[in-house]
């Protein structure tokens, strides 16, 4: 059998070798729910106007004004790992290695990052996005990313109700049908915007269409960033149980957009980073004092703190009897690609 390799598309070295985190199961739909801006949070004049079916025009937000930079100092702590250039506030990267399966993530802030965003998703060629998004997230930052999307192919909007009970196999077969009449093929990929409940959905969905489809995840929530992207398994519940049907499908990159969790409450941080300590505890429990030290009551973090965070999840180790095909994973702290 070919073996499956994703490029890591970086422009500066590789810095060390990390070992990566395994995905977790068992969270419950409020772990992965998202609140974003309101809409009276957009500014009618920074907004646009796209198509929308049944409608004339739609006026919706850019995907600058959904996701405003916030200028930070980066701690002395932090800066091992995560650089900030002029036109990304935080830029840090991680190629995750499961045997010969890998691919890059991408943490980053700050508007200007989304273009180097549509360049790694140039450098794809789809012939069609399929954007997989649950009610989770508002229809305005979905249209959002959609026109985004559109600059660079056709795109397919796919929305999964924000309920646990819709991720099943009746969920993915209307997916399927949609994504075939819209004109779908083996270059389209699927993009996955929000939190674990779209990734799985949309993880499972390009794994059988037509034997495989590509697949690029946008997280939306620190859970998901830092923990369900971190893994090749993708999976809907079953009558019987939760996650029972599923498959190993690598995607083609992750980006994980920090702006996104300026309006995360502050229970689901809390909710992540205790997947988080638990995974530490259970891999590498000598980094539990450093993990300690930076945990706050307020549950109220700095993007630079969040961007350590899910660098941690990428270098803690995995038990062999977790996976026994992973090998040790690069890492790598960058700015932007050069031109």
């Amino acid at each position: 059998m070919e073996k499956i390799r994703r490029p890591f598309r970086t422009s500066r070295g590789r810095a060390r070798d990390v070992n990566q985190l395994p995905g977790r199961s068992g969270r419950t739909r409020e772990q992965d729910q998202h609140i974003d801006p309101s809409r009276a949070a957009v500014p009618v004049a920074l907004t646009a106007t796209v198509p929308a079916p049944g409608q004339q025009t739609v006026p919706v937000p850019s995907l600058e004004t959904l996701l405003p930079p916030v200028p930070e100092t980066l701690p002395p702590s932090v800066t091992a790992n995560v650089t900030a250039p002029e036109s990304s506030a935080i830029a840090l990267d991680r190629e995750v290695r499961f045997g010969d399966v890998r691919y890059p993530i991408y943490v980053r802030s700050g508007p200007a990052s989304w273009q180097e965003f549509a360049g790694l998703l140039t450098e794809l060629h789809a012939d069609r996005f399929l954007l997989v998004t649950d009610g989770g997230v508002p229809a305005e930052a979905a249209r959002a990313v959609a026109r985004g999307l559109g600059e660079l192919a056709p795109v397919t909007l796919l929305r999964v109700p924000a309920d646990e009970r819709a991720k099943n196999l009746s969920t993915i077969d209307d997916l399927a049908k949609e994504a075939f009449t819209s004109g779908a093929t083996r270059m389209s990929v699927f993009v996955a915007l929000g939190g674990g409940l779209a990734g799985n959905v949309a993880g499972l969905l390009a794994h059988l269409f037509l034997r495989g489809a590509r697949l690029v995840h946008i997280p939306t929530t620190l859970l998901a960033m830092s923990d369900s992207v971190l893994s090749l398994k993708q999976a809907v519940n079953s009558p019987v149980g939760k996650n029972h049907l599923g498959a190993f499908h690598a995607p083609e990159l992750v980006w994980s957009q920090l702006d996104c969790l300026a309006t995360l409450p502050p229970a689901q941080i809390r909710a992540a980073l205790c997947e988080v300590i638990k995974n530490i505890i259970t891999i590498c429990p000598e980094r539990f004092d450093e993990m300690a030290a930076r945990l706050r009551a307020d549950a109220v973090y700095s993007q630079a703190e969040f961007a350590w965070f899910i660098g941690l999840c990428g270098s803690t180790g995995t038990p062999s009897a977790t996976r026994p095909s992973l090998s040790p994973a690069a890492s790598s702290a960058t700015g932007l690609p050069s031109a």
